[in-house]
């Protein structure tokens, strides 16, 4: 685990009936396919927003990913991250400043 992560501490993850989004360029290179995302099991920032790791349905673990909220693209996948966010009293996308780590 990465600083910055965040992990849905072994509670039961949010499933989505039948998300999807346009998952873009992923483990198949190049390719434009659509997948179905199982939950949203946690987030962590990168450069002052947020990223939400995405566990995809019938793939791996390690086959998880961090997306920027504007790879999310279906309605039921931005239910399920409001419902995500809702729960970790996540209020936007970006970072508060005081969440902010600073690097003297």
């Amino acid at each position: 685990m990465q600083d910055g992560d965040t992990v849905n501490g072994g509670q039961e993850p949010m499933v989505a009936e039948s998300s999807t989004l346009d998952r873009g360029p992923g483990p198949l290179e190049g390719t434009d396919d659509v997948y179905e995302v199982e939950a949203i099991v946690g987030h962590k920032a990168v450069k002052g927003w947020y990223r939400f790791k995405i566990k995809w349905l019938g793939y791996e673990l390690e086959d998880d990913e961090y997306l920027p909220p504007a790879r999310l693209r279906a309605p039921e996948v931005w239910k399920l991250l409001e419902e995500y966010k809702r729960k970790h009293g996540i209020r936007s996308f970006k970072v508060p400043r005081s969440s902010r780590r600073h690097v003297a």
